[in-house]
């Protein structure tokens, strides 16, 4: 029903051979039968991060439809080769396009074909995080925040215009261990992280304020684009952008 959206048509989905979903993928003895390797196949991307990366998840095989871009491809490789071979990776036919990327109205809409909410789950690898954020980023975000990986962020807008960003200080985002959920250790002290900046795509004057902690953030414009630097974030700050 979205294939006009995507310019994809779907085809077929395929379920992995269950694995050590509670051990790590570097141990190339615990790696499932069947691996998917997201290849990447837009240069933009090969210079952001490595050139494959392993989702231990379930996938979707698609065609593209025209004017539809195939940013990364799906290729499966023989169980006992190498988790990274790169000669063998970069000559493995496609099986199916894994991200394709589909101009739609005013924007574009992006597919990823592996359920990359259980692969990060299952397999909590740095390169699926980095995948995802800079697909995210192919999209021109409002907002941009340079941050350790481990501060959170949620933006909301309120009555009246005001902009709230909240950044949250919660060190086990960034340090995932390879367990379930229900196994993530407490955490014992947190370290706060200093130099946080914000990036707000805001035109016109605006009064910008950190109400939780009441200190004075630093705020500086580079054409269009608000740049907000806050002091510091220890446990949870919030940055207030109100119109005036």
């Amino acid at each position: 029903l979205l294939k006009d959206v995507f310019g994809i048509n779907y085809q077929e989905t395929v379920s992995l051979t269950p694995g050590p979903w509670g051990k790590t993928i570097y141990d190339p003895n615990n790696v499932p039968r069947e691996r998917a390797f997201v290849r990447i196949e837009k240069r933009r991307l090969k210079k952001l991060m490595a050139p494959a990366v392993f989702f231990g998840a379930n996938y979707t095989k698609v065609k593209t439809m025209a004017g539809c871009a195939v940013l990364a491809s799906t290729v499966n490789l023989k169980e006992r080769e190498t988790l990274f071979p790169g000669e063998v990776l970069n000559r493995a036919m496609p099986e199916s396009p894994a991200i394709t990327c589909h101009r739609f109205g005013k924007g574009k809409a992006v597919y990823v074909s592996a359920e990359a909410g259980r692969g990060f789950l299952q397999w909590p690898h740095p390169e699926a995080r980095r995948l995802l954020e800079n697909i995210l980023g192919l999209g021109q975000p409002a907002i941009t925040v340079r941050a350790p990986k481990q501060v959170e962020i949620t933006a909301f807008r309120h009555k009246g215009g005001a902009l709230a960003v909240h950044l949250v200080n919660l060190p086990w985002a960034s340090n995932r261990p390879p367990v379930t959920a229900t196994a993530i250790p407490v955490i014992d002290e947190i370290v706060p992280v200093s130099g946080i900046q914000v990036q707000i795509k805001q035109a016109g004057r605006c009064r910008v304020s950190l109400p939780l902690s009441r200190e004075k953030p630093s705020v500086t414009r580079t054409g269009s684009t608000l740049i907000v630097t806050l002091p510091s974030l220890k446990y949870h700050q919030v940055v207030w952008i109100e119109l005036v």
